[in-house]
């Protein structure tokens, strides 16, 4: 074999073994990245599968658990690499995963120090060195969040080099709270409380007013309801984060009560006039005609009695013909027939007045004596002329 093919041969053997070395370690991205396996890695090789990560800390070489928790990476953390989110870091020094930048000022923290790095005592048995590391390329790493969304700790895959960073304020905005205020009976005024920060926006209010109606407005606004009733009023605020309008989170809602219109009427059926809601008008039940409220006599002419009455308690046997409710009968103090209420003659305690109308009949005169000066005068009177009448009426009967 040629000098040439073996030197061929000794580099293609060498490259299928460091391939096969690193396909071993779990890096299914060597076209991309290579492990680090020198003196400054925290975990040497690196560890690129949560699987490796866990193995590894699990082992803790070289004080690694003790390193991680300096740079707030805890057990937890590492019991969740599965699931924890893949970023880079990049040349310009930030952390980035997603598209979005969750970090800057990355530091890098290595087993051996390098110009402009800084010592960092762990503990009796182990020193490591922060600095600023300039990145050439991007280096994947495992990031851990804190439980507001920002950014917490990253490893890199590489070598296991934890980095530091300064966090990037994560956007913050939500609806706090949907207050109402009467204005009248019928009118309500809306005012949301509700807050936007750390790159985030507010840019508009949509409320839904739980009637049907919905209006976009600002953070406050009035709303008239066309009915009594109870509804729930919600607002949904919209916020611009990143260059995009998302709806901020929140349960804004609040209940409005509209009291019903109350008003005077008269209830046909019973006559009673009272205080209801003004809907229940419908001339059946309910009217605001308070004529129909209003009594009025009749004589019964069934009973011959006066009754008291609605006009909606009108029989037909009722009338306001007065006479029809009135009887002949025996007044028996004046001897006379009369017609009278039947009402008066049968409410009558006293006696007066009776239906036996032949107490009311013609009565004889009877001439009782008369005693006295006077009568005695006049008695004597009347028997001499009767004594001399007789005697004239005896001579003349003598003569013939």
């Amino acid at each position: 074999m040629s000098k040439f093919k073996l030197i061929i041969t000794t580099v293609l053997i060498a490259a299928l073994g460091f391939v096969g070395y690193n396909v071993l370690q779990g890096d299914d991205t060597y076209a991309a990245e290579t492990v680090d396996c020198g003196d400054n890695s925290i975990i040497r090789c690196g560890a690129m599968t949560p699987e490796q990560l866990k193995a590894k800390y699990a082992a803790n070489e070289r004080g690694l658990k003790a390193i991680f928790s300096h740079y707030d990476i805890s057990a937890t953390d590492i019991a969740n690499s599965s699931t924890a989110k893949v970023g880079t870091v990049t040349p310009q020094q930030t952390v980035v995963v997603d598209g979005k930048v969750v970090a800057t000022n990355v530091y890098s923290i290595g087993r051996t120090t390098e110009s402009g790095n800084t010592a960092v005592k762990i503990n009796d048995s182990t020193t490591v060195y922060e600095g600023p590391r300039p990145f050439n390329t991007t280096v994947s790493v495992y990031v851990f969040f804190n439980a507001d969304g920002s950014f917490k700790s990253a490893v890199m895959k590489i070598c296991g080099n934890p980095v530091k960073a300064t966090k990037v304020p994560v956007p913050v905005y939500k609806c706090d709270s949907l207050k109402r205020a009467p204005i009248s009976r019928t009118e309500f005024k809306f005012t949301t409380a509700a807050n936007a920060s750390n790159g985030a926006t507010l840019k508009g209010y949509t409320y839904d007013f739980g009637d049907g109606k919905t209006q976009t407005g600002t953070s406050t606004i009035n709303h008239t309801y066309a009915k009594a009733g109870t509804y729930t009023a919600s607002v949904t605020v919209q916020v611009e984060v990143g260059g995009k309008v998302v709806n901020a989170p929140g349960d804004c809602k609040v209940t409005v009560t509209v009291e019903p219109e109350m008003v005077q009427a008269c209830e046909i059926k019973t006559g009673v006039i009272t205080t209801v809601d003004k809907e229940k008008i419908d001339n059946v039940n309910y009217t605001t005609d308070m004529s129909k409220c209003e009594k009025a006599k009749y004589c019964d002419t069934t009973t011959k009695t006066f009754v008291t009455v609605i006009p909606s308690q009108k029989k037909d046997t009722y009338t306001t013909d007065y006479e029809k409710c009135k009887v002949s009968v025996c007044d028996t103090t004046t001897k006379t027939i009369v017609m009278i209420d039947n009402e008066t003659f049968k409410n009558d305690t006293t006696g007066r007045y009776t239906e036996d109308q032949s107490k009311c009949a013609e009565t004889p005169v009877v001439e009782l004596p008369r005693t006295g000066v006077a009568e005695f005068l006049g008695g004597g009177l009347g028997a001499g002329a009767l004594s001399l009448a007789g005697y004239y009426y005896t001579a003349s009967r003598k003569l013939l």
